[in-house]
């Protein structure tokens, strides 16, 4: 039963991010030249991610620990796996799940779902660095 309702979760989940994901594309699309939001996006994505440069593991490794929130025993694992595209970096954690209003958040300029003073990030830059 914990299988399907995971399995039912992670659809809603992806298809809510496909909604918004392709909704946004139609926004920036039909705006052309009168709203150039994803140059401006871009723009302050590259000038954060030279501010945060070689902060990667820190960064996922702290929105780790504000996910864990109160959690017990509240374990993070980071493994690094070598191949010929360069590799990948997976992070993990048993904390709070990764929902909507996260996705959401991390795909605006400079937002986050967590309060000020709720955990160590709050504004959305370190996570938008490691973008």
């Amino acid at each position: 039963m914990t299988s399907m309702w995971a399995a039912t979760q992670c659809d809603r989940f992806r298809a809510a991010v496909t909604a918004l994901t392709r909704r946004r594309i139609e926004i920036y699309r039909d705006a052309g030249e009168t709203w150039r939001f994803a140059e401006s996006l871009k723009s302050v994505s590259e000038d954060t991610a030279q501010e945060y440069e070689g902060r990667t593991i820190l960064e996922l490794v702290q929105n780790g620990h504000d996910a864990l929130g109160d959690a017990d025993p509240g374990r993070i694992a980071v493994l690094a796996v070598s191949g010929e595209d360069g590799g990948v970096l997976y992070v993990a954690n048993e904390g709070s799940v990764f929902a909507e209003e996260n996705f959401r958040a991390i795909t605006e300029l400079a937002l986050s779902s967590k309060a000020a003073g709720e955990g160590i990030g709050n504004k959305g830059l370190g996570f938008r660095s490691v973008l």
